[in-house]
């Protein structure tokens, strides 16, 4: 009888054991709380007006004021009207008048800088580079003669003296010719005192 007291014992005894450990396997099992089915936060909304004075503010128009929004606070406008919906930064939607509503403003994006206009191109001058090219002179004076600014009539005084060995250009022959001096004058002078420059 002891032996098969015992023998109960032993098997109720596994039983329960048995038990206690398939309870424990079966919570480790359980799945663990998957995190990729947590919704993430929802972006901040930008609010795009603020109170300019303490307003009431009411859960529908019509209906008693649940409370006073202060002046300054940002809200979000969804419905403009005279009773103007709006919701506030924690997410409430609630109705209060369009006077104390105010927009906020965006300040302009900065302009970029006005690219400077390219300096003009200066063209070098060389000292002592004449204006034009000098024309070559082709005869010189052989005396000292008396020029005359136009063809000379009888009696007319002369302009000038144009000394010997002046260089001059010939530019219409005859007894008085046209000559223009080194300097860019035209002038009269007689044909005799006129030579042509002999070549080097």
């Amino acid at each position: 009888m002891k032996q098969q007291r015992m023998t109960r014992g032993l098997l109720v005894a596994g039983l329960l054991l048995g038990g206690t450990a398939l309870t424990g396997c079966m919570k480790d099992t359980k799945p663990a709380p998957s995190t990729a089915m947590t919704k993430p936060a929802a972006p901040a909304k930008v609010m795009t007006h603020y109170l300019s004075v303490d307003q009431p503010c009411y859960m529908k128009p019509g209906a008693e004021s649940c409370g006073t929004i202060k002046k300054g606070t940002q809200v979000l406008l969804l419905i403009p009207g005279s009773m103007a919906q709006i919701e506030t930064a924690d997410g409430k939607t609630l109705y209060t008048k369009i006077d104390g509503i105010e927009s906020i403003e965006v300040p302009a994006p900065p302009k970029p800088p006005a690219a400077k206009p390219a300096p003009a191109a200066v063209k070098p001058v060389t000292k002592g580079t004449p204006a034009t090219p000098a024309k070559e002179m082709t005869h010189m004076l052989t005396a000292e003669q008396p020029y005359y600014m136009a063809m000379p009539a009888a009696g007319a005084k002369p302009a000038g003296m144009l000394p010997k060995g002046t260089k001059v250009l010939l530019l219409i022959p005859g007894s008085w010719c046209q000559i223009e001096t080194a300097d860019g004058k035209t002038v009269y002078t007689k044909i005799d005192g006129v030579d042509v420059i002999p070549a080097k």
